[in-house]
């Protein structure tokens, strides 16, 4: 999170026209990178490059980077973020230079749900980030990319206020199958994944289960329930998407505030217990 001061905003007028935009942004209230893009219209790598030349001269601050907390810290904000979303939280009155982020990834196949989804909880417009990649960041296959300079992917963004001092930020994936070097950057930090299936599809779904599963990011699998799309029995959905046991398969509509709501908490809730068993002890000791 990132935010400036009025005096880092007057001071950045002469530092260029995107930095004051970016100090603009950021006034009094603290915005997440992919957010300051989406804003500002700036590439992702671009503002990512801006800001970072501010913080070191002063006319950012960084806050509560996820990256660098505790695993102790990271659990106390992912319980935090569990009770906030299932007891309902409304944005305050004025912004909270105080502010502290989590995040939760929001991944699947084309058309699968993850705009509506974001969409249906977010309290304010979900935004969109563009982030420019080479050729080699995308798949495998350098030959597909030939005569290509870059790539511009979307990313969707929504926000959810949790407590008057903690925002749940919801990222979702490029559309792209293969932009590793992107869905690298969106789990850094996260709490947790949500990936989205479409039983007509499933197949949609291997490359972000096999992601998720290679990082070790908790996550949980929601089967979107579209109309007209066949119906099955959990453990046949289980056994074809083949997910360990300890993956919570759960359904949902991504249109519906409330079921979208639900499965947040639920990866949330799995992201805790799978970390107190990767560490008993400190379970134990909890």
């Amino acid at each position: 999170m990132l935010v400036a001061t009025p005096a880092a905003v007057q001071k950045s007028r002469l530092a260029g026209h995107d930095k004051h935009r970016i100090a603009t942004v950021c006034e009094n209230r603290p915005q997440a990178l992919a957010e300051i893009a989406a804003i500002t219209r700036l590439p992702l790598g671009v503002a990512r490059v801006l800001v970072s030349d501010m913080a070191a001269e002063g006319l950012l601050t960084r806050r509560n980077d996820p990256e660098g907390v505790s695993r102790e810290a990271h659990k106390a904000m992912a319980e935090r973020v569990l009770t906030g979303l299932r007891q309902g939280s409304e944005p305050g009155a004025s912004p909270n230079p105080q502010i502290r982020a989590a995040k939760i990834v929001i991944a699947g196949g084309n058309g699968v749900g993850k705009t509506s989804l974001i969409a249906a909880v977010s309290q304010h417009t979900p935004l969109t980030a563009e982030a420019v990649i080479a050729p080699a960041g995308i798949g495998d296959d350098a030959a597909a990319a030939a005569g290509k300079d870059t790539t511009t992917v979307a990313l969707d963004l929504g926000r959810i206020t949790v407590a008057d001092d903690l925002m749940l930020y919801l990222f979702g994936t490029p559309e792209q199958a293969g932009l590793w070097v992107v869905w690298d950057d969106l789990i850094r930090g996260a709490v947790g994944a949500v990936v989205l299936v479409d039983l007509r599809r499933i197949a949609d779904a291997f490359a972000a289960l096999d992601y998720f599963e290679i990082r070790q990011l908790p996550f949980l699998v929601a089967l979107n329930e579209f109309e007209g799309a066949p119906r099955y029995e959990l453990k046949d959905v289980r056994e074809a998407l083949a997910i360990d046991a300890n993956v919570p398969l759960v359904t949902c509509d991504a249109r519906d505030r409330s079921s979208a709501v639900r499965t947040l908490a639920s990866v949330v809730d799995h992201a805790l217990s799978a970390r107190g068993a990767q560490n008993p002890t400190a379970a134990k000791q909890a």
